[in-house]
């Protein structure tokens, strides 16, 4: 389920509509919760979400695969969820003339930048 209109606002003035991640400013922003957990009072907070492109938060979701419910995903969303941001990636990948090598470059690098900013 995605921000309301007014948090996602939020979030992109708090960010100065750059990458949360790494101050990067980047063509595909958007808003990712940190926590996809419903029944917390915050989820539909500026707090909860996260300015970051769209491979980053790809990453994000790759970072908790195996354990989706530490976001507060099933199996099932977490890998839904992925399926729909990788083929968003991909294609914005391919308008850009990013070929799969550099794809997998660019989320390796979102991951460590996830590590970071989550002190995991």
């Amino acid at each position: 389920m995605a921000f309301h209109v007014n948090i996602r606002r939020q979030i992109y003035e708090r960010a100065g509509s750059h990458s949360e991640l790494n101050s990067r400013n980047i063509e595909d922003l958007e808003c990712s919760h940190l926590s996809h957990n419903h029944g917390l009072i915050e989820y539909n907070s500026a707090e909860m979400g996260v300015l970051c492109s769209s491979i980053e938060h790809l990453a994000y979701h790759l970072i908790f695969q195996d354990q989706p419910e530490l976001i507060g995903l099933s199996n099932k969303n977490n890998y839904f969820a992925i399926r729909c941001l990788y083929s968003r990636v991909e294609k914005q990948s391919s308008d850009r003339n990013i070929d799969s090598h550099e794809l997998a470059r660019l989320i390796e690098q979102a991951k460590n930048e996830w590590y970071y900013y989550l002190e995991l």
